[in-house]
This record gives structure tokens, sequence and C-alpha cells, in this order.
């Protein structure tokens, strides 16, 4: 009788294995497609990114008079009219342009192209870029001065919001960008740029994720959008998507890799 009853409990010990087996495999099965946060955090990036680089243009002398540019730029020295004119608070105004509106404004400590010089970038209220509001949070930019022969800068992004469609994009990071080309002319239409770091972000349907550049993001002044590099993005709870910017060609398009599968991203 021993022997019947312990291989009759061997017997409901294989078929709960079964059993549980086979629910771990529905589970399993279920497929994660969401490109949500990939699309969010690439929005976010070429938000960003578009502000390093206005930035820098209109840091040059008469940048803001160039003819074809649809907006205005303004330069306040008042903070530092016993200092040599710095600070320097410059106001970009955007409300010409049909891509960008509101203003942008940039305090300068010292020259741009200066080891030691900071950025403090905000926005007035109205700034949008394209059909998202954007609020800045704290947005520090220093000049670290030359490595290797390229200027560097590092970036600080704290609790910016991207108001979307489908809600609010929270989105922080902290970056190295490296000014690889364009730096020894006058003319910023030359200017590219390489990008490293980390990010962490919430995306407009509220799901957390960290983000990291594995291979650096190229950005250039003649461009509106990110031409190269690769990130890879990890949401709560879900495995890492990996996006990819391209190969060098200019176009608000990207992929992000989920389980294998590629799917088209628009920045």
């Amino acid at each position: 009788m021993k022997s019947k009853k312990t291989i009759a409990n061997v017997a409901l010990m294989l078929a709960l294995g079964v059993f549980y087996t086979g629910c771990d495999k529905t589970k399993d099965s279920v497929i994660d497609t969401d490109t949500s946060s990939a699309t969010d955090n690439s929005t976010s990036e070429n938000v960003f990114s578009d502000m390093f680089k206005s930035v820098s243009e209109i840091s040059d002398a008469n940048a803001g008079l160039k003819s074809g540019h649809c907006y205005t730029v303004s330069v306040d020295t008042t903070l530092g009219s016993k200092t040599g004119g710095f600070p320097k608070t410059v106001t970009i105004d955007y409300s010409s342009c049909s891509d960008k509106k509101g203003k942008l404004i940039a305090v300068f400590s010292g020259h741009w192209r200066n080891a030691g010089s900071t950025v403090i970038i905000t926005t007035d209220t109205s700034y949008c870029f394209g059909v998202n509001k954007v609020n800045v949070g704290t947005h520090i930019i220093i000049n670290r001065g030359l490595f290797l022969g390229h200027k560097l800068f590092d970036v600080k992004v704290t609790g910016a919001k991207i108001h979307t469609q489908g809600g609010h994009i929270s989105w922080s990071t902290t970056r190295t960008i490296t000014w690889i080309s364009g730096d020894s002319t006058a003319d910023t239409s030359d200017d590219v740029f390489k990008i490293e770091g980390q990010t962490t972000g919430t995306s407009a349907k509220g799901i957390a994720y960290t983000a990291a550049i594995t291979t650096p993001l190229i950005i250039a002044n003649n461009c509106p959008w990110i031409e190269s590099g690769v990130i890879t993005l990890t949401p709560k709870n879900k495995k890492i998507r990996t996006i990819d910017f391209g190969n060098g060609t200019c176009d608000n398009k990207a992929t992000a890799t989920v389980n294998g599968k590629t799917y088209e991203v628009t920045m």
C-alpha cells in the first residue's frame, strides 16, 4: 500500500509540474511589442539636442542676424554691466517659426567657447517644439575645455516635462557633448556634435525607464534630427529595447528592436 501511495504522489507531482510549466509557457508567450517608451525618449532626445544646437549657433556673434532665420535674438547685458558684459541673458524668440514657438532663454556666464563657462537654459510658458509643449526643468551646460583637440560640454537636465497629446513625458539626463567638427570655422552650419551619456524618464503612458547611449549620437546644425547612434532602453519590468537612429541620413525616423522584432518610431 505504501508503495502504491508513493507512486500516486509522484504521479500527482509530475502532473502539477506539467500544469505549472504550461502556465509559465503561456505567460512567456505574451509578446512585448510596446514601443511607447522608445518613441517618447527619442522625442525627448531630439528636443534637447536641438536646444544645445540652438544655443551653440546663437552664441557666435551676429548668428541671430543671418538671413533665412525665422527667429529673432535679443541680448541683455544688464547683469554683467560691471563685469565686462557677463553674465549675458540671450533670448531666442521663435514666434515667427513653424517648427518651434515661444522663447528659449540662455544665461551665459562667459563666452561659449571658453573653458569653465556655463549656460543655464530656461523657456517661457509658451515654448513648443513642434506640437509638444516643453518645460526644461533645470538645464545646465558647462564648457569643460579641450580633450584630444575637441571642445567638451557637460550637460545636465533634471525634471524636464514634454507635454504630448498622449500625456506628459518626464526626462532627466547626464551627458557629455563633444564638438567634433566645425569648431574652427565661423560658419555654424558645418558644426557637428557627438553625444554620450545616460537618461532616466517616464513615458507618456506612465512607464518608468532607464537608457544609455551605447553608440554615440551624432547631431549636426544642418539637420533638425539625430542622424545616427544607438541607445539601449529598459522600461520597468520589461526587456531591453535597442533604439537605432540610423547611419547618417537626415530624417525624423529611428527603429526600436524589441524581442528580436524591429519597429519604426518617429522622433
